[in-house]
């Protein structure tokens, strides 16, 4: 069978008719398809370009939001570093605005006569409304910085607390002593005496020989020890273990370290237990009358009984009547005797301090609370 014969066969096996009928219908079908297409592809264009549009809609909005915040950051900041979204606002309108995001900020107590403020972590920067009758007190560890009226910033560090002042002026009171700061001065307060290398150590020598442990024993026995906790700052389980063993040695260090793991926890009743026991069974040793001084510190400003306080600051005075804490005790008196509502012991007081130090650092804040002004 030659070629031609063959292409004839093919042919009429697939005996195809293009009439012309046959021809307007596989037009019309071609029509029907590219109209499909065309449709499809302007849904597929518009559908991208909505989703483009609302992409950029929502990227201008994000970058103008972000511009905003960064805008109102550095407008209310002198420093750019606070975290204006997170301020707190108290009662009285005092204000106080978070370093950054890991700050730890916590209001203990906000009301019209009395605030306290603890910080965990990080620091803060505070705008204090003035207000001559309230009690302002922001804790770090056992340093604690007490404001009438003011602009401040505390940060808080491993060892140390900074206290800087921006207006008006600020008491700062640690266990080595106190001090005001006035505006543009900035210094470092070390937690406890004088430093972390002066703390009380952890553990005294064991007569049990426990100092030829293993590392990995001792590290396990120190996290069952309070004081581990308390050197750290971690007063709440400091305090924690301390109220199910109550092992508390019959020292001055550690009657001490537990004072402040109680009171830096939100239980200052169970700090005055131990600084009693201070000043009434070891009362020669140089730190009781510092332990009764906490102790007033505590009554005043975080149990509100300014009376008791009073009581207190003057005993101070009759335990180291020659050093620079009687001074400091004797202006607090004034004040204690002003907040209890003693006006006419709080000038009789006031006008024996005028005697006593007549250049004294605390002479305007007694004179005021006195009423000698």
């Amino acid at each position: 069978m030659n070629s031609s014969l063959k292409y004839q066969e093919a042919l009429e096996h697939v005996n195809t008719q293009w009439d012309t009928e046959t021809c307007e219908r596989a037009l019309s079908g071609m029509k029907r398809k590219q109209h499909r297409r065309k449709v499809r592809n302007r849904v597929v264009v518009a559908t991208a370009a909505s989703a483009l549009l609302a992409f950029s809609a929502f990227w201008i909005g994000f970058h103008t939001k972000q511009h905003a915040q960064t805008t109102t950051a550095i407008a209310t900041s002198p420093s750019n570093a606070d975290n204006s979204d997170n301020a707190i606002v108290l009662t009285d309108k005092s204000c106080i605005l978070p370093m950054d995001d890991m700050s730890v900020i916590n209001v203990e107590k906000d009301t019209p006569s009395d605030v306290q403020v603890s910080i965990a972590e990080g620091g803060a920067r505070f705008e204090v409304s003035p207000n001559a009758n309230r009690n302002f007190v922001v804790q770090v560890k056992n340093v604690t910085v007490t404001v009438h009226g003011t602009i401040f910033q505390v940060e808080r560090f491993a060892s140390h607390v900074i206290v800087g002042v921006e207006e008006g002026l600020v008491q700062v009171d640690w266990f080595g002593g106190e001090k005001f700061l006035k505006p543009g001065q900035k210094e470092r307060f070390p937690f406890f005496g004088g430093g972390v290398e002066d703390a009380p150590s952890e553990s005294p020598a064991d007569p049990l020989g426990n100092h030829e442990m293993s590392p990995e024993k001792q590290a396990k026995k120190a996290l069952k020890d309070w004081r581990h906790y308390a050197h750290k700052g971690e007063f709440e389980t400091a305090s924690k273990i301390i109220g199910k063993k109550g092992d508390v040695r019959d020292t001055v260090d550690d009657l001490l370290l537990a004072a402040d793991a109680m009171r830096l926890s939100g239980k200052p009743q169970e700090g005055i237990v131990y600084l009693t026991k201070i000043v009434t069974k070891h009362s020669r040793d140089p730190r009781a009358a510092l332990a009764e001084f906490t102790r007033g510190r505590i009554l005043l400003s975080q149990l509100g009984n300014p009376r008791e306080a009073a009581l207190s600051f003057r005993h101070v005075q009759k335990m180291a009547s020659n050093s620079a804490l009687a001074e400091d005790a004797l202006a607090r008196e004034v004040e204690s005797w002003h907040r209890s509502g003693e006006q006419d012991t709080a000038r009789e007081r006031a006008e024996l301090y005028t005697v006593r130090y007549p250049q004294g650092r605390r002479l305007k804040a007694v004179q005021k609370f006195g009423g000698l002004e």
